[in-house]
């Protein structure tokens, strides 16, 4: 089935569910080919409230865009009626209600699940937002991604830690690496928070970095606070390396990549000139070929996704987000 609206066509692949104020399809974006999630309002600006409603869902989702822990509208599209209009999201499989039903969360997941939701909320209360229906059936789950830095640290720990010894860890406010004091205790990388494209950043800059630079607090880098544009493109023209390889790492393990622009200084900062070094670097990394160290933990992130061809230069195509 294909379902018509200005700008876009999707095919209907199976319902998901339905509401009080529309109906959403599991679909494929025909230019894409991702699973979306595609939610038809019906009327939806047959009186103020609800134009109010639909502005205001739409409005509110399109400055939350980014955020890791919010569901992402990826377009929002008017129907060929000029009556109702198409909400097109990130696939989402699942929801908490349903999981709970089925009894497979473990304490983990639960903690995991909490602190997600947490984190939604006081980046929507710091824009002085109030969700007014936080219920289980509205809070969505990934399920393959319940685990997903767990196993990344567990395939880390598999491939180095007795070969290299050093072990990826998270759960802090900043990304360090710290190498031993002593011959009795690993090396360790730190990961900001649970995020998983801080542990594919950070193990990155590990694959790259000699055995010199394994020997010194953060690979004895420092970051410039206070760049001119000229130190930014050298700074520009050095990321860019680590994070290609952080997109082949993201491609191996199934996940999507965007581009880090944490440490750079805005007012010098070329978004579209580093996303363009970064597809460089990635093209390089997958023609060129890997590190051993670097391929040796591609190959893991494989096996634990079944993931067969992150070295396809048709995942670099188009510029990362």
């Amino acid at each position: 089935t294909t379902q018509r609206a200005t700008g876009i066509r999707v095919v209907l692949r199976s319902f998901a569910a339905v509401g009080a104020y529309g109906i959403v399809w599991k679909a494929t974006d025909k230019k894409s080919k991702e699973t979306v999630a595609l939610k038809k309002i019906f009327d939806a600006f047959q009186n103020a409230t609800d134009a109010q409603r639909t502005y205001r869902e739409i409005v509110f989702l399109e400055q939350m865009r980014g955020h890791e822990n919010i569901v992402a509208l990826r377009e929002s599209i008017k129907a060929d009626n000029d009556r109702d209009i198409y909400l097109v999201f990130e696939y989402m499989e699942t929801d908490l209600h349903a999981a709970i039903r089925a009894n497979i969360l473990q304490d983990i997941h639960k903690q995991y699940i909490l602190w997600q939701t947490l984190k939604a909320l006081k980046y929507m209360h710091s824009a002085s937002l109030l969700h007014r229906d936080m219920k289980p059936s509205n809070l969505l789950l990934n399920s393959d991604c319940l685990m997903k830095v767990a196993e990344i640290c567990d395939v880390f720990t598999a491939c180095f830690l007795a070969s290299h010894r050093t072990c990826l860890r998270g759960d802090v406010d900043e990304p360090l690496y710290a190498p031993a004091t002593n011959s009795e205790e690993p090396h360790i990388i730190f990961f900001r928070s649970d995020f998983v494209a801080s542990a594919l950043h950070e193990v990155s800059h590990w694959c790259i970095a000699g055995p010199s630079r394994r020997e010194q607090e953060d690979f004895g880098y420092w970051y410039d606070l206070d760049r001119d544009i000229e130190r930014q493109a050298e700074f520009e023209r050095f990321e860019a390396r680590p994070q290609g390889l952080e997109w082949v790492f993201s491609v191996a393990a199934g996940l999507s990549f965007r581009v880090s622009c944490d440490n750079f200084d805005d007012q010098a900062l070329n978004v579209d000139r580093f996303r363009g070094q970064v597809r460089s670097a990635a093209l390089e990394w997958v023609r060129s070929g890997l590190t051993p160290r670097a391929e040796k933990f591609a190959q893991g992130l494989m096996a634990q996704s079944g993931v067969t061809d992150p070295y396809n230069e048709k995942h670099y195509e188009e510029l990362p987000k």
